[in-house]
């Protein structure tokens, strides 16, 4: 790696990054830059590895081939869709420099926040055919699949990029499968079938989800929470969260930071019963685990870390249920009856620290004042 390429990589490590991810307010985490087309603005929330790394295990498991489609149509999706709230510019031969020099930035973004390193190793923006590698990849280089944060949101968003639904990708090396490193390629279909690779076809199922619009800021602002307390910027000053080289860490958990989109497009896409009661199990079993949770307070602080918004558990007389305020809205709410991730994770917490099972699942959604709420019973 040249010098210039090393400054370009502390810049983003160490400037970049903290200008863009804004971690100050309690309950609400922020991505916001300006982009050629425009300001950026979306909520990001922090979701436990340990909870997507299992789910897609179980999927792959019960589903087989099935279940390796299902999670990487979630993962391409939320990519696609994340490509159009960045406001990415999509390549055309008037813009492909700037395009590429763009993708640069993004894939060298991605390096130091999913990743504990990698490399663009190639992009051809003509022939449309990226090849990347990572070194510590978050999920997959715990499970050795990555079917939704690896291929698929990589894959989503380059097919953004190269306006083109009919790109896919795969995993050629992964360190979860004792490779050295992960390796991918996403490209054409013919490219794949010139050599041989392996691949999923989604056959250029549509990906973009409606448009928000103004609903999304309205929703999705700024606010002060009632109950939390602190903020992920102070939990990581008083070494609560731990973030070394990018990669945030609270007690025996890794996290993933990513959009709010990933987290509604995964309840969205899993139509069947089952899978949402795998995911509920896991998420319930993961807070159970979280070492460092002994009341409730640091039950709603930790919530409020995550960016899932501002969080009371409520107990009257022998009924509990938790509300939850300032969640984090998108468009697709409409379309969701059971966020079960979040209500597993949250479940399993209050369980241990009421040393009782508590299994809330039962979803109220609260539309007052322009704030997104749940009620969890």
């Amino acid at each position: 790696m040249g010098l210039i390429d090393k400054g370009i990589d502390w810049y983003i490590h160490n400037i970049l990054t903290r200008k863009v991810e804004d971690y100050n307010s309690p309950g609400m985490l922020f991505v916001k830059f300006n982009s050629p087309s425009g300001q950026v603005f979306s909520r990001i929330v922090l979701i436990p590895e340990s909870i997507l790394a299992r789910f897609e295990d179980i999927i792959v498991e019960k589903n087989g081939l099935d279940g390796e489609k299902l999670l990487y149509l979630i993962g391409k999706k939320s990519g696609y869709n994340i490509g159009q709230v960045f406001q990415a510019p999509q390549y055309s031969e008037k813009n492909a420099k700037s395009t590429m020099m763009y993708l640069e930035f993004i894939m060298k973004f991605n390096f130091s926040t999913w990743a504990r390193g990698g490399d663009l190793l190639e992009k051809d923006g003509e022939k449309k055919k990226f090849v990347v590698r990572y070194k510590g990849h978050i999920v997959c280089s715990k499970n050795g699949k990555g079917y939704m944060l690896t291929q698929g949101i990589d894959t989503g968003f380059l097919s953004y990029l190269m306006n083109d639904l009919s790109l896919e990708g795969t995993q050629i090396r992964c360190e979860g499968r004792q490779d050295e490193e992960c390796e991918e390629i996403v490209a054409t279909k013919e490219y794949f079938d010139s050599t041989n690779t392996s691949f999923i076809d989604l056959q250029s199922v549509p990906l973009e989800i409606a448009k928000e619009q103004n609903q999304y800021k309205k929703f999705n602002e700024k606010r002060t929470c009632k109950f939390a307390k602190y903020s992920l910027k102070q939990l990581i000053t008083s070494k609560k969260f731990i973030l070394d080289n990018r990669i945030i860490t609270y007690s025996n958990l890794r996290f993933v930071n990513i959009s709010d989109i990933f987290l509604y497009v995964l309840e969205n896409l899993l139509e069947h019963g089952e899978m949402k009661d795998w995911l509920y199990q896991i998420s319930f079993e993961e807070g159970q685990g979280v070492i460092d949770i002994h009341d409730l307070n640091s039950v709603t602080n930790l919530v409020s870390a995550l960016g899932w918004g501002d969080l009371i558990v409520r107990q009257e007389k022998s009924d509990i249920f938790f509300y939850l305020d300032l969640f984090p809205w998108r468009v697709l709410e409409k379309d969701i009856s059971d966020f079960s991730l979040v209500s597993g994770f949250i479940s399993g917490m209050v369980s241990k620290v009421l040393k009782k099972e508590v299994k809330l699942r039962k979803i109220e959604k609260g539309y007052h004042d322009n704030r997104f709420s749940l009620k969890i019973s």
